[in-house]
């Protein structure tokens, strides 16, 4: 049975982890804001990076870009501190995460990632109705994504992952149950389109 102080120090442990991410996807916005495109960069093997599989998607993107997210995506970059929200999507290091994401069993649980440069935006939801949005950042020299957000319903959610070679998202999801209490879930997605 965990102890009350383990349950608070826990929460207080999401919370400072959740600022500081957002602290993050500022800096990062601030950086790219007045940027055309992406910083150029040298490739994956300059990063230390594994190299990716080819990617063949299974269908096109049916959502070209996300435009029609845009205002929201807008209005969560404002609450978090910069309203810039990049309108073109651009790969960065040779990798594009731009498209649709879902766990291999469940395609209909579908998660769209937003590529400009290192800054990420992400749309969840079931079969293109958003349920959630966040900001974040990739990091390719660790192959890492970062991402602070939230839900429709106003709970924050945080999302911490690993890309794979193979075009596979594993990591972590953390947010809050309706009691307050923190919840993490796994994640497990493939890039589909």
């Amino acid at each position: 049975m965990m102890d009350w102080m383990q349950v608070l120090d826990q929460g207080f442990r999401m919370a400072t982890d959740f600022a500081s991410l957002v602290q993050k996807v500022i800096e990062i916005k601030n950086a790219l804001a007045t940027a055309e495109h992406p910083p150029a960069v040298a490739g994956p093997s300059g990063w230390g990076l594994l190299s990716m599989q080819p990617f063949t998607p299974r269908a096109p993107d049916p959502f070209a870009g996300g435009a029609q997210w845009m205002p929201q995506l807008q209005n969560l970059a404002a609450q978090f501190g910069n309203p810039w929200v990049p309108t073109q999507t651009a790969g960065f290091v040779g990798i594009d995460l731009t498209g649709v994401w879902a766990p291999p069993l469940n395609p209909l649980d579908q998660t769209y990632i937003r590529e400009f440069g290192p800054y990420l935006n992400v749309v969840t939801g079931i079969a293109g109705m958003a349920s959630g949005f966040g900001e974040g950042f990739f990091v390719p020299n660790h192959s890492a994504i970062c991402v602070a957000g939230l839900y429709i319903t106003g709970v924050p959610f945080e999302a911490r992952a690993r890309l794979l070679p193979n075009w596979v998202v594993q990591g972590v999801l953390t947010s809050v149950n309706p009691f307050g209490m923190p919840l993490e879930m796994p994640i497990f997605m493939a890039k589909m389109a």
